[in-house]
C-alpha cells in the first residue's frame, strides 16, 4: 500500500474485512486462522506490517490441548491439497505457503456467485473456501483440464469449476447456490 500511511492502511484493510484473526498460541507464537492469503500477498509485495485482531489467548496451553481446542472451534483446517495433515505439517510461515489452484479457483467460483460467502456466525464459515477448493480437486477430472493447466488458463479453469459447482455432488457444500454466474440469467 505505497503512498498510504499506517492508519490508512488499517482503515482499508478494516473496511474491506481484511483484519487477520489470530490466536495466541503457546509460547505467545501468533496463528492466523483467516486471511491466509492476504498475509502471503502482503508477504509477497514486501509489506512487512499487517493488523490482526486476537480472537483468544492460549499461551499457556500445551501444543495437544492447543491443537485439539483449535480444531474444536474449526480454527484450523488440516488439509494440504486434499490431503489430511498434522499440525507439525503445517506451514510456519506465510512464505511457505503453496499456491493450490483449486484454491484460487475456489475464490473465483465464490466471486462468479458460485456459492456464497456463508454466515461468519455460522460454525462451518471457516475455511469454506478450502472445502469448495477439495470438491473441485475431486471432481477436476470431469473437466478433461490438465491440473497444471489451471494456472495458464484460468479464465477456461473457472468456467469449468462452475460447471462443477452447480453438480448435485456440490449442493451440501457450505454456500451453495446452484447458480453459475451472478446474472439473473444462468448461462
Amino acid at each position: 500500500m505505497q503512498g498510504q500511511s499506517e492508519q490508512e492502511f488499517l482503515a482499508h484493510l478494516r473496511k474491506h474485512d481484511r483484519v487477520e484473526p489470530v490466536v495466541i498460541g503457546p509460547a505467545g507464537v501468533l496463528y492466523i486462522t483467516d486471511h491466509h492469503h492476504l498475509a502471503r500477498a502482503l508477504y509477497e509485495i514486501g509489506q512487512a506490517v499487517t493488523y490482526c485482531k486476537v480472537l483468544d489467548n492460549l499461551s499457556s496451553s500445551n501444543l495437544d490441548v492447543f491443537w485439539k481446542r483449535l480444531q474444536d472451534d474449526n480454527e484450523v483446517y488440516l488439509r494440504d491439497q486434499g490431503h489430511v495433515i498434522t499440525p507439525s505439517q503445517l506451514p510456519t510461515s506465510v512464505k511457505d505457503l503453496r499456491d493450490d489452484p483449486f484454491r484460487s479457483l475456489a475464490g473465483a467460483v465464490r466471486e462468479s456467485c458460485g456459492f456464497s460467502k456463508v454466515d461468519s456466525s455460522s460454525p462451518v464459515s471457516n475455511y469454506f473456501e478450502f472445502k469448495w477448493a477439495d470438491y473441485l480437486r475431486e471432481n477436476w477430472p470431469k473437466t478433461n483440464i490438465a491440473v497444471d493447466d489451471i494456472n495458464a488458463n484460468f479464465d477456461s479453469a473457472t468456467k469449468a469449476a462452475l460447471r462443477l459447482a452447480i453438480q448435485k455432488e456440490a449442493i451440501a457444500l457450505p454456500g451453495y447456490t446452484g447458480k453459475a454466474s451472478c446474472s439473473l440469467r444462468e448461462n
